[in-house]
């Protein structure tokens, strides 16, 4: 059996508790003491169990803040991921997810693996391809038509917009693509026309298209969100693990997906992860599971090197294996239907879905 480990982190001071004499200091304290602390591990896992395969591995904790991890060195981020990889090589894992650490890891990731011998993942194909079908998933429970929906796609060029937009062309018939690359827009949007028959709109400001938007896809989470539409939802995929970090919107309403959550195959892994409910996990961490699953060793991919071709192969292999999008999470935590449908009737009041069907507006 192939087994993984996930690295994960306290939010904040107040998710040390597992930690020792963490109840009886103050939390800049905590946290300062914690700056120099070991990983450890949080917990083992078992009952991931798949019609193809089985497989266990161990959450290690990583005893850094997310206000921390925004702030500290480079240097001091790597070499905790360094102590937790090699936690996890004693603990006979073939498999790591790196979670909140690989978008602060970015390039330097690049052959992270092979100097332990390991299988590295930031998770962010699996993560891309359930945070976009969580969207789509708001936006029909926020009363949208996605034949008539308009979708716009910001930084479009880049390596995750433009796999977004990709994504997203089987599934909406209305799409602009936003992006100071004209060059690399038109080779895009001709792509799009050739694979799906989609005819995409371009713009090189989102000053002009975001007013008209009923989802947005913003990977870098930068919107405007004076400009947007009542009832309109905003997909954020790539975002810090900083407990400081604004949300791209913070109008209560519009909707904000931030990500997924993934139903793991098995009757015995009840709990998972920790703030999560039972069975629950994050994408990122379903992709090292299903890496491990599938015996793979690969090197560690950063988020400036994913291909729409990675997303979808990752989306194959959770079908393969069971694994399922059950859940929507919102600005760091899971959305409820209650809290979707509080964000409608405040988008009600404004104007949203007046129309027969509350439909968008064409």
């Amino acid at each position: 059996m192939n087994k993984f480990a996930f690295i994960v982190h306290p939010n904040q001071t107040g998710d040390m508790w597992r930690f020792p004499f963490s109840g009886l200091l103050p939390g800049r304290i905590l946290e300062g003491l914690h700056r120099f602390a070991p990983p450890v591990k949080l917990a083992e896992i078992t009952g991931i169990e798949s019609s193809l395969g089985i497989t266990g591995g161990f959450l290690i904790s990583v005893p850094l803040t997310a206000r921390q991890m925004s702030k500290l060195p480079r240097s001091v981020l790597n070499g905790k991921i360094v102590r937790a990889a090699r936690m996890a090589q004693r603990l006979g894992a073939t498999m790591v997810g790196l979670g909140d650490f690989a978008p602060l890891l970015g390039e330097d990731g690049y052959g992270f693996g092979e100097y332990f011998g390991l299988g590295v993942t930031g998770g962010f194909r699996y993560s891309l391809f359930t945070g976009l079908a969580a969207a789509l998933d708001a936006a029909v429970l926020m009363g949208h038509n996605l034949k008539k929906a308009h979708v716009v796609v910001l930084d479009a060029a880049g390596p995750v917009g433009s796999a977004c937009a990709h994504l997203l062309a089987g599934r909406v018939m209305r799409m602009t693509l936003v992006d100071k690359e004209k060059r690399k827009l038109n080779d895009l949007a001709g792509k799009i026309l050739f694979e799906s028959g989609l005819s995409v709109g371009i713009s090189p400001d989102d000053k002009k298209v975001i007013g008209a938007a009923h989802i947005v896809v913003a990977p870098q989470g930068q919107v405007m969100d004076s400009r947007l539409l009542p009832g309109a939802v905003v997909c954020n995929l790539v975002s810090p693990p900083n407990d400081c970090w604004q949300p791209a919107v913070v109008r209560e309403d519009v909707l904000t997906v931030e990500g997924a959550l993934v139903k793991a195959p098995g009757k015995e892994n009840k709990n998972l992860m920790p703030g999560l409910p039972p069975g629950m996990i994050c994408p990122s961490m379903a992709e090292t599971i299903l890496l491990a699953l599938e015996g793979r060793r690969e090197n560690y991919w950063p988020v400036s090197r994913v291909t729409v071709v990675q997303v979808r192969q990752m989306a194959a292999l959770a079908e393969k294996h069971g694994f399922k999008t059950a859940g929507i999470r919102g600005i760091k935590s899971p959305l409820t239907p209650e809290d979707i449908e509080k964000v409608r009737d405040n988008a009600r009041k404004k104007g949203f879905g007046s129309n027969p069907a509350g439909l968008p507006m064409e």
